[in-house]
């Protein structure tokens, strides 16, 4: 149980993280449309007033941008969960902008550089696959545009852009790399912490915490007709083994007591150190029939322990108190008050048995 609970927590931790690296990405592609907005708005404005050099650019293609950027926007305003598709479709619009500037934009050498920006974005916000391919076609766009007369630019300063541009896609993809290391670093270390936070340090069973967070999304989710038990264990005559033969001796008794009844325990059931010398046994989907034969086997598997102290072997017994989820026991903490009460009358009848919980109410 301890290993799946650490795979379980491991993935808790990696999803947590995964959708926090997800949320900043959301805010930077924000950012990144609202810095594209303000630089399109620019252009239409002084192309509109026909100045001198943007007077040929289309306003069409850019007040569409300007559109779909801020419906993009406020798409992701509004939902963030819609990331993914809506980042995908704000680098799509973009990189389509940027290549249709390399032909239809004013006489500006400049203007390949939009492919930047619109490269960085696509390797944070989509994969370094894609955006690979978007530095290659990026590549070839800027070639063709050269090509075809619309730089008037020698080799060697076109092929500076094009070096540019590939050592920016290496650092971004060196980016990528290292931030999945982190995340994949922070989550390890989320899934460690989230293992001692709920795990006896003794033991290694599930603490009182632990054990009430998961009694009670049992008690939540399950329908009040499916049978439940719960089982209070206390360790005999434990204050004299703790007085006679010392806390050492106390702590090998717990830890074979646990390990004992670890071995009764099935994929369902939770089974946790409460405190001191008393555990806690959850038995899901269990008739009270079936808790009580659980309960006996619990006996035998402790009876059976021989603890070594010294030169001293300890025998070690407990008692159990079992009840059974019911209209008396709908709560967690009526049903774990209601196994306490029956272990503690099993004390009274001289210890090493097993008392139902209606037994001692009687």
């Amino acid at each position: 149980m301890i290993q799946r609970s650490r795979h379980s927590a491991s993935g808790g931790g990696m999803q947590s993280l995964a959708e926090s690296l997800s949320g900043i990405r959301r805010r930077f592609l924000m950012v990144v449309i609202v810095v594209g907005l303000v630089w399109a708005l620019g252009i239409s404005i002084v192309a509109h007033l026909g100045a001198p050099g943007f007077d040929s650019i289309p306003e069409r293609p850019h007040v569409a941008f300007i559109v779909i950027s801020l419906a993009i926007w406020l798409g992701l305003w509004a939902w963030p969960q819609a990331f993914p598709p809506l980042g995908a479709c704000y680098c799509l619009l973009a990189f389509s902008h940027a290549s249709w500037t390399q032909f239809a934009g004013p006489d500006d050498p400049l203007r390949a550089l939009l492919f930047f920006p619109v490269v960085g974005a696509v390797f944070l916000v989509l994969n370094v696959w894609v955006a690979w391919a978007g530095v290659a076609l990026a590549c070839i766009i800027f070639w063709v545009a050269v090509a075809g007369g619309q730089y008037d630019l020698l080799p060697l300063p076109a092929s500076t852009f094009v070096i540019t541009l590939i050592i920016t896609g290496v650092f971004f993809h060196a980016f990528n790399q290292q931030a999945a290391r982190a995340l994949a670093l922070l989550a390890g270390q989320n899934a460690t912490l989230a293992v001692v936070a709920e795990r006896d340090s003794l033991t290694g069973l599930l603490n009182r915490r632990a054990f009430q967070e998961r009694l009670l999304a049992f008690l939540a989710h399950v329908p009040q007709k499916t049978p439940l038990c719960a089982l209070f264990i206390d360790v005999d005559d434990f204050k004299a083994i703790n007085d006679r033969y010392g806390h050492a001796a106390g702590d090998a008794v717990l830890v074979a007591v646990a390990g004992a009844l670890a071995t009764e325990v099935r994929e369902s059931d939770i089974l946790a150190r409460i405190g001191g010398e008393e555990f806690a046994f959850l038995l899901p989907a269990t008739s009270l029939p079936d808790a009580l034969q659980a309960a006996d086997r619990l006996l035998h598997a402790v009876r059976g322990l021989t603890v070594e102290s010294g030169n001293q072997l300890l025998a070690v017994t407990v008692s159990v108190g079992v009840a059974e989820r019911g209209p008396e026991c709908a709560t967690a903490d009526a049903l774990l008050q209601a196994a306490d009460a029956a272990m503690y009358r099993a004390k009274r009848a001289g210890r090493n048995c097993v008392v139902v919980a209606c037994e001692a109410e009687g």
